[in-house]
């Protein structure tokens, strides 16, 4: 095992642990790695290579499922449960899904209200903005479509 992979695993072990128990329905929602395969199927996609430390983390877990079943006293529930305050981890196919979503997006005429060519809008010199979306940008999280990039 590579230092880095080793490190990674250390730090979800510790995870791990403290969502044992304090948040078991996170814990149940991680899923399992994802493949060698896969992670380099998405570094193809994106054109980028991964930082090593978040391709060894999607090698442990790859991400979180969306929705899980728990008891909920007597009546079995199906929820979302976020490992990040209101932000649920991805896996490698939704990083995917919405990866390519607002680089197609971006492509379009979409954001121009984002470049301000809005009717009405005043530009403030004090806003340096260029793109809405930059194809460099990996989603790792979601909450709702506002993500933390990597």
């Amino acid at each position: 095992m590579s230092p880095a992979a080793e490190k990674i695993r250390t730090l979800w072990n510790v995870i791990e642990t403290e969502l044992d128990q304090h948040a078991p329905l996170i814990l149940k929602s991680l899923n399992p790695g994802a493949t060698e395969d896969r992670v380099a199927q998405l570094e193809g996609i994106v054109g980028l290579s991964l930082p090593e430390d978040m391709r060894q983390s999607l090698l442990v877990h790859d991400g979180q499922s969306p929705k899980i079943s728990y008891l909920d006293g007597t009546r079995v529930r199906t929820g979302a449960v976020s490992l990040f305050e209101t932000n649920w981890l991805l896996p490698v196919e939704s990083i995917i899904t919405f990866w390519t979503s607002m680089r197609d997006l971006a492509k379009g005429d979409l954001f121009d209200v984002y470049r301000c060519d809005w009717p009405g809008l005043q530009k403030d010199s004090r806003i340096k903005h260029v793109d809405y979306w930059n194809t460099g940008w990996i989603p790792i999280t979601d909450s709702e479509g506002d993500f933390y990039n990597i």
